[in-house]
């Protein structure tokens, strides 16, 4: 049974990566959107080049948290994800309302991802802290929920 659950939530975390891997094309396809509309303002290129690798590059952050159960970069990713919204209100918007625009849907599906993994957030941290118990037999959370169940086990039996 055990080996079922941890199947269960095997599948769980890779539908969650499957579904961050799509807004992550769908950023790409933001980014090249961005870079035929900027062709026409040279000044704004490196600017926009910025901004969109720094939101691919967050959208990379927190999928390569989740394929590679690290769970120190997936609790860092609040920060990462600060640094990631404040950078794109530091730099001026350009005059061009179509490249507003994208730029305003960027930052719609940053937050977006956002809220999406702050949604799951628990839920994650949960599976990352089982699996490093499991791996480790270290994690000090667990261990008390660990010893209440194996101790009410017990009594039972």
């Amino acid at each position: 049974m055990d080996n079922n659950f941890q199947k269960y939530r095997e599948n769980e975390v890779m539908k969650k990566v499957f579904q961050l891997i799509l807004v992550f094309i769908f950023e790409i396809v933001l980014f090249g959107l961005e870079l035929t509309v900027v062709g026409k303002y040279q000044n704004s290129t490196k600017t926009a080049n910025q901004m969109s690798i720094t939101y691919i590059s967050n959208t990379l952050y927190i999928i390569s948290a989740l394929i590679l159960r690290r769970s120190l970069q997936f609790r860092l990713y609040p920060v990462i994800f600060s640094f990631t919204i404040t950078m794109a209100f530091l730099h001026p918007f350009p005059k061009s309302a179509f490249f507003v625009f994208i730029k305003l849907l960027q930052i719609a599906v940053t937050i977006f991802r956002a809220i999406w993994v702050f949604f799951f957030y628990e839920s994650f941290k949960n599976i990352f802290d089982w699996q490093n118990f499991l791996k480790y037999k270290s994690n000090q959370r667990l261990i008390g929920k660990c010893n209440i169940i194996f101790y009410l086990n017990a009594k039972i039996v």
